[in-house]
C-alpha cells in the first residue's frame, strides 16, 4: 500500500516549502514530479494483494478530500496581503502541479468505481475545478469512442497538443451537453437534472462565495490553478491515445478497442504515484477493474521517456511527430504482419 503514498508526500510539503519561501513550491515540486513520471522498470503483479479492497479503495478516496483541504489552505494563503505576485503565481502553479496531475488522476478513479460516495469524491474535486461535466464526455464518450473520430479525447496524428487541448476542451463540453440533452428527453424537470446546467450554476455560486467571502485573489487562485490542471489532464489525454485508429472488419464494423489502441508506461515509481494509470490499455479493457487491479499489459505500446517525457516533448510538435509518427508507423507494421 506504501506504493501509492507518494502524492501525500507532496501534499505534505508544499505547505512545509511555502513557508520557507513561497518561490520554494514551485521551484521544487513540478521538477521533482517530472523526475519521478520519467519511464524505468514496472513489476508485472498486482501490487499489496494483502490489503483489504476496502483498504485500497480508500487511498484515492483520502487523496481526494486531501487534495481539497489543499486547496483550500491555498485559497486562505492567497488572501495574504504580504504575498507577492510572484510567490502568488508560484503558490498557485505548485498546487495545480499536485491537483492536476495526483489529484484529477485520484478522481478519475473515483468516478469510475461502483460506490456512490467514491463516486461523490471524484466529481466534487472536479466541480472544485470547474471541470465536472468532463466525467460524463470520458464515461460515456472516451470509453465508448476511444481511438476514433467520435471520441474528443483522442488525438489525431499530426494534430498538436495545443490544436488539441483547444479542440477537445470545446468539444468535451459539447458531448456532454447532448448527452445530458438525450438523457432527460421526456422527463420532468429536465432542465434542473441536467448536469452541464448544474456545473454551471456550481461553478458561479463557488466564485461568487469565494470573491465575497476571502476576495478576488482567492477568485483569481481557483481559477489558476483550475486552468492549469486541466491543461495537465488534458495533456495526459492527449499523449495516451495520440495516432491510434480502430479499424472496420470485413462485416463493416468497427473492431473492440484493443490493447494496442493505448500507449502506456512502466515505470514501477510512477504507476504508483498514477494509481497505475500507465497500465492504460488494461484500463480500457476492464474499466470497472480497480487501480491496484490493473496489470502492465505485453501488447500495449509504450510512449518515449514515460509520462513526463512524452508530456514535455508533446510541447514541441515537430520532435513530438518526428518521435510517435515513427512509432505509429512501426506500430501500423506489425499489425499487418500479424494479420
Amino acid at each position: 500500500m506504501l506504493r501509492y503514498g507518494g502524492p501525500f508526500l507532496f501534499l505534505i510539503a508544499l505547505p512545509i516549502l511555502d513557508a520557507g519561501n513561497p518561490l520554494y513550491g514551485l521551484l521544487v515540486i513540478p521538477g521533482i514530479i517530472a523526475a519521478l513520471l520519467a519511464g524505468g522498470s514496472d513489476a508485472a503483479v498486482v501490487a499489496d494483494a494483502a490489503a483489504t479492497l476496502s483498504d485500497r479503495r480508500a487511498i484515492p478516496r483520502l487523496f481526494v478530500i486531501c487534495i481539497v483541504v489543499l486547496l483550500l489552505w491555498g485559497l486562505h494563503r492567497s488572501s495574504d496581503p504580504t504575498l507577492g505576485v510572484g510567490g502568488f503565481l508560484a503558490l498557485a502553479a505548485a498546487i495545480a502541479a499536485i491537483s492536476g496531475i495526483f489529484g484529477l488522476v485520484a478522481a478519475h478513479e473515483m468516478i469510475h468505481s461502483g460506490d456512490r460516495r467514491d463516486q461523490f469524491c471524484g466529481q466534487a474535486l472536479l466541480a472544485l475545478l470547474s471541470y465536472r461535466h468532463s466525467h460524463i464526455a470520458h464515461l460515456y464518450g472516451h470509453h465508448r469512442y476511444a481511438a476514433t473520430p467520435l471520441d474528443p479525447s483522442t488525438a489525431r496524428r499530426g494534430e498538436s497538443s495545443y490544436r488539441f487541448l483547444v479542440r477537445t476542451i470545446i468539444e468535451q463540453w459539447i458531448f456532454a451537453w447532448r448527452f445530458e440533452q438525450r438523457r432527460l428527453v421526456g422527463r420532468p424537470w429536465r432542465r434542473l437534472a441536467h448536469r452541464c446546467r448544474q456545473d454551471l450554476a456550481i461553478s458561479s455560486m463557488l466564485y461568487l462565495s469565494l470573491f465575497t467571502i476571502l476576495g478576488w485573489r482567492a477568485g483569481l487562485l481557483l481559477a489558476l490553478v483550475s486552468v492549469i490542471s486541466i491543461l495537465l489532464l488534458e495533456m495526459f489525454n492527449y499523449v495516451a491515445h495520440y495516432g491510434m485508429v480502430r479499424r472496420w472488419d470485413a462485416s463493416g464494423t468497427r473492431e473492440p478497442l484493443q490493447p494496442y489502441h493505448s500507449w502506456n508506461t512502466r515505470g514501477g515509481i510512477a504507476n504508483g504515484l498514477l494509481f497505475n494509470m500507465g497500465r492504460h490499455s488494461d484500463h480500457h479493457r476492464r474499466a470497472q477493474a480497480a487501480y491496484f487491479q490493473l496489470r502492465p499489459d505485453p501488447a500495449g505500446p509504450l510512449l518515449p521517456g514515460g509520462y513526463a517525457g512524452a508530456v514535455l516533448l508533446a510541447l514541441i510538435p515537430p520532435l513530438w511527430r518526428w518521435c510517435m509518427d515513427r512509432r505509429l508507423d512501426t506500430l501500423a507494421a506489425q499489425l499487418a504482419a500479424a494479420s
